[in-house]
């Protein structure tokens, strides 16, 4: 997660260093699947939520919560794959939702002078 969420502030044009201007602490509070299979389809539920704590070096801070849920229902029998998948989409979605955050954005941009 960490390798993924440093890729996306890079490509928003971040420098992502240590040390650094604004210090970015990435908690994941949730991270469930629950599968469920009957004869003919299944439905996998994948519930994310990860807080972002921001400090700069005068010691303000800002702090946000992002939540993420996905559900998929398939024919046949859920797999190994799907569910993997069905995780993965959840995280990415939770991550562009991270990166794209205009508080967060904009606390990094006023903190890393």
């Amino acid at each position: 997660m960490q390798e993924a969420v440093e890729k996306q502030m890079a490509a928003r044009g971040f420098m992502v260093s240590s040390p650094a201007s604004v210090n970015l602490v990435v908690q994941l509070n949730q991270l469930n699947a629950q599968v469920t299979e009957g004869s003919l389809r299944h439905n996998i539920t994948v519930n994310t939520s990860v807080t972002v704590n921001a400090t700069a070096p005068n010691g303000s801070t800002k702090s946000r919560t992002f939540t993420r849920n996905y559900n998929n229902q398939e024919l046949l029998g859920a797999s190994n794959d799907k569910i993997e998948k069905a995780i993965n989409i959840a995280l990415t979605d939770l991550i562009n939702d991270m990166a794209n955050d205009q508080e967060l954005t904009q606390f990094i941009r006023q903190n890393a002078r």
